[in-house]
């Protein structure tokens, strides 16, 4: 067999067996690439929106589909010869990782998170509903040239807070309850994501001191520990050491209390989600280095099912070159300064008779 020559290497197609020339003509056609993923509307995320349309596809009354997968459908008819890619992986790459100007948008989005946040502890007394605290953090944001909220916001007392993505806000705050609120703003389209637990009167009952402030001090430790070059499994492993220290050195009032938060200790999402241009944004860390410029929530939590009680604290940080920027982090957490601001006048109290 005489080998290939530089001249005969490269030969015309009509050269070519007939079948072979047509399949490098279908590897040379034209390509297009168009975002498959479903685009987040306001208040959307990626994972909502992929969970109605998986929904969809199983609803015999709705109609499947999204606008993306339709403009693909739409190509193909009119030119069947295009080859249709994905682009949502690599706009997803670009999202994962901030420039300055976006961390900019979302620090101002973290203050305003913090500002409703502030206002609603200020304002927190019995009597007064949830939906009004949800509402004065609603002021704050479009008062700071947001648009509204990322997502609706979760304002939860008493019994709700076991409900973690709990919405319907029409309870009336009572005495020896706790507050979970989760809010923050669509500023310029980025989002911040911030929770904070108080209790309605202002004092700290034993039982909420003793759940709460392990749930505080854990966040403290998930903080220091996040740098570039370092694993979300090492913060948490490193995190999980010390605080077992703390279990071991506690007595706790219950023996349930000390199964939930020994069991707090094995729950991996801690270090929870990506934040970006969605209050879930796109993109994965877990598993990889951290690198600068990443933004996501920590947000360690614990569960009590036989008293149906959660107990979280969140904030949004960003990756730096040696540690982490907390953009939600001026909220005080430390249950003795929360006491301190709810002793502050509220805004709410200022319109009510």
């Amino acid at each position: 067999m005489r080998a290939s020559t530089g001249a005969d290497a490269v030969r015309p197609l009509e050269d070519l067996p007939a079948t072979l020339g047509r399949r490098i003509k279908r590897r040379v056609g034209p390509v297009v690439f168009t975002p498959l993923a479903p685009a987040e509307g306001r208040r959307g995320a990626r994972d909502g929106d992929l969970e109605a349309a998986a929904e969809a596809l199983v609803d015999p009354l709705a109609t499947p589909g999204s606008r993306e997968s339709a403009f693909a459908a739409a190509l193909r008819a009119q030119f069947p010869s295009l080859e249709i890619r994905d682009a949502s992986p690599f706009l997803d790459q670009l999202r994962s990782v901030k420039s300055p100007s976006e961390l900019a948008l979302m620090r101002e989005a973290g203050r305003l998170s913090g500002l409703g946040v502030l206002e609603a502890m200020r304002s927190t007394a019995p009597g007064v509903m949830e939906y009004e605290l949800g509402a004065l953090a609603e002021f704050v944001f479009l008062r700071g040239g947001a648009f509204g909220s990322a997502y609706e916001p979760i304002v939860a007392c008493g019994e709700n807070i076991w409900y973690g993505h709990y919405g319907a806000k029409t309870a009336e705050l009572q005495a020896g309850q706790l507050v979970l609120m989760d809010a923050a703003p669509d500023y310029r389209y980025y989002a911040s994501d911030i929770g904070r637990m108080w209790p309605v009167t202002g004092a700290w009952e034993p039982w909420q001191l003793e759940l709460y402030g392990f749930i505080a001090r854990y966040h403290v430790e998930l903080l220091s520990r996040i740098r570039p070059g370092v694993t979300n499994v090492e913060v948490l492993a490193g995190a999980a050491e010390v605080m077992r220290e703390v279990i071991d050195a506690t007595a706790f009032s219950k023996p349930i209390y000390e199964q939930a938060v020994r069991e707090s200790l094995d729950f991996p999402y801690h270090l929870s989600h990506p934040v970006g241009m969605s209050v879930h944004d796109v993109g994965e860390y877990r598993g990889t280095p951290f690198v600068p410029g990443q933004v996501l929530t920590v947000d360690p939590m614990l569960w009590v099912p036989d008293e149906r009680l959660y107990i979280r604290v969140e904030d949004t940080v960003a990756v730096t070159e040696d540690g982490i920027e907390n953009f939600t982090g001026f909220v005080p957490f430390d249950p003795d300064e929360i006491t301190a601001v709810m002793g502050e006048p509220g805004l709410l109290q200022a319109f009510m008779p």
